[in-house]
């Protein structure tokens, strides 16, 4: 099976420099680079009318919303119920475009991502990714920020995490085959999946302006990538045109991977948390004695602590994002639990998640 999997990426990978060449896009030249990472609101519309032919329910949006459909084209349902432009967009609910129908979603801060049917998505959780889009495209824009440097934008995929880190636009394409392609059209993103080195810290591939990272069973090298929206959608589609989708029982083994692996980075994250205790009280007490030196020391050691529980949380909010979008991708076979369900509380204490 290893060998299949992995004639499965070359192909992908081929596939992808052979029509990379022939995109027309003057690309810049590579300044990609592969490391380990140290890690104005809107206020939505509201409406109670619509015009839309398909809308049978719209849902009054508030500044409270997570999330808002401000324009689309075609069916658009919200949890297998159409809805129309103006509906607010909880998180957990299933946002699902038939085949042709586009929808561009305002997230709470302002920030904009343009779903392409088909495609399933919805919208994340507080302290994880913004957006999960599984089995469709998805082009995702963090704008410039009126006063100063912009909060990272993350969205997720089965197959990896890109973050914004500044003001871009990046078009995802998450394939049932298996595998994601990520083009970035201006900016600079990270890409991640969660595989970690021997600190336990995640990683990250910067990717810049003009290129693009292909995503399956394990990462493929980065390329030159499209720098138009429309260059890079025609791009994608040639690329996966003959890819067969992935097959339920590998999925289903991802995902039971996906929660193992979540289940490792939770603990070496509860252990650092615990060391991080322990010299707390072990400072404490050296102030109390007037052990200054003791005290200097232990402080260092403190700041060092937090420095590696926050790259020991970005490892674990990856998994558990891989882990979130493979749900939602129906990965988990019917008759076994929810994987999330089992973890959601140790990692709601742990990655700050609502």
């Amino acid at each position: 099976m290893r060998g299949v999997r992995a004639k499965h990426g070359v192909r992908l990978a081929a596939g992808l420099a052979v029509l990379l060449s022939a995109c027309g896009d003057d690309a810049p030249p590579p300044s990609t680079t592969s490391t380990s990472h140290d890690p104005s609101p809107t206020t939505a519309p509201s409406t109670t009318t619509s015009g839309s032919p398909h809308a049978t329910t719209v849902t009054e949006a508030t500044d409270r919303a997570p999330a808002t459909l401000v324009r689309s084209t075609g069916v658009v349902r919200v949890d297998a119920v159409p809805v129309a432009d103006g509906a607010s967009l909880e998180r957990d609910e299933r946002i699902a475009l038939e085949a042709g129908a586009e929808a561009t979603i305002e997230l709470a801060a302002g920030d904009r991502v343009t779903l392409f049917g088909p495609v399933l998505a919805r919208v994340g959780e507080d302290g994880a990714a913004v957006m999960e889009i599984v089995r469709g495209a998805g082009h995702v824009r963090l704008a410039p920020g009126p006063a100063g440097p912009r909060q990272p934008l993350r969205v997720a995929t089965p197959e990896m995490t890109v973050e914004l880190i500044g003001p871009g636009e990046v078009l995802l394409v998450a394939d049932p085959s298996g595998a994601t392609w990520a083009v970035v059209m201006s900016g600079v993103s990270r890409v991640a999946n969660g595989d970690a080195d021997a600190r336990h810290h995640a990683r990250v591939t910067d990717v810049s302006s003009g290129h693009a990272l292909l995503f399956g069973e394990q990462p493929a090298e980065p390329t030159e990538g499209p720098g138009r929206l429309d260059t890079a959608r025609t791009a994608a589609q040639a690329i996966f045109a003959t890819a067969s989708p992935i097959e339920p029982a590998r999925l289903a083994d991802r995902a039971r991977h996906a929660a193992s692996d979540l289940d490792t980075a939770l603990g070496w994250l509860e252990t650092e948390a615990r060391h991080g205790r322990d010299l707390t009280d072990e400072h404490r007490a050296a102030v109390a004695s007037g052990n200054s030196d003791e005290a200097m020391r232990l402080q260092a050691a403190l700041v060092g602590h937090a420095q590696e529980l926050h790259a020991l949380r970005d490892t674990a909010r990856l998994r558990w994002e891989r882990l979130s979008a493979l749900v939602l991708d129906d990965a988990v076979p019917a008759g076994e639990p929810d994987p999330l369900a089992a973890r959601r509380d140790r990692a709601a204490a742990l990655l700050g998640l609502e």
